[in-house]
């Protein structure tokens, strides 16, 4: 799919790997919305794009189902309709063992990258069906094909993410619809610069 005049939307759009999506969807002529939980983020995102009205950004926490709903809703009535679907918001943080993992981490954790996922996915799907065409991308993980120690709920949803990807892959293939995961190994983000030393702590690496 060219991306000339195509609607993309991006999630956690407003820094590291979603913002270099996002960049390079608007070079190739595409209309873009971003999500992301600080308005600064996103303001100061738009202004580095210079894109104009070519880009929109919508502030919103992925872990909130509304919020995620809505970000898909914003998009169409701003442009119009969305073409392309790119679930990038998610990360881990607060690691612990797994036998110190408490109900609200794990459950954070699901609601930040697979649930997050789901909720995008189902309204997009929505908008697209009818069009019979669409692109969703899922930005899952190395980890998805993998184990980490103190990272199980992290590893559990990206693992989960390339299974979904797969059943919606072969439900939509024939509407029209691809459906694919990205599995990026470790991208040195503010997220990563920020936790980097908690993390190797957390796993017995310092």
């Amino acid at each position: 799919m060219k991306l000339q005049d195509r609607v993309v939307a991006v999630t956690g759009g407003t820094q590291g790997i979603g913002r270099g999506i996002a960049a390079a969807a608007l070079a190739e002529g595409a209309k873009v919305s971003l999500n992301g939980r600080s308005k600064d983020k996103g303001e100061k995102a738009l202004a580095q794009f210079g894109a104009g009205d070519s880009a929109a950004f919508f502030p919103g926490d992925v872990t909130v189902q509304s919020d995620v709903e809505d970000f898909i809703e914003q998009t169409v009535a701003t442009f119009g309709r969305i073409d392309v679907l790119v679930n990038n918001a998610g990360g881990a943080k607060d690691l612990q063992p797994t036998a110190n993992l408490s109900d609200e981490e794990w459950t954070l954790v699901m609601n930040w990258n697979l649930n997050s996922n789901f909720w995008a996915t189902r309204r997009a799907l929505q908008h697209m069906l009818p069009n019979k065409s669409g692109r969703i991308i899922n930005i899952s993980s190395v980890e998805g094909k993998h184990g980490k120690p103190v990272f199980t709920a992290y590893v559990a949803a990206k693992h989960a993410i390339n299974g979904m990807t797969k059943s919606i892959a072969r439900e939509v293939g024939t509407e029209g619809i691809t459906v694919n995961s990205i599995c990026p190994g470790l991208v040195i983000t503010d997220i990563i610069k920020d936790n980097g030393p908690a993390t190797a702590k957390a796993m017995g690496m310092s």
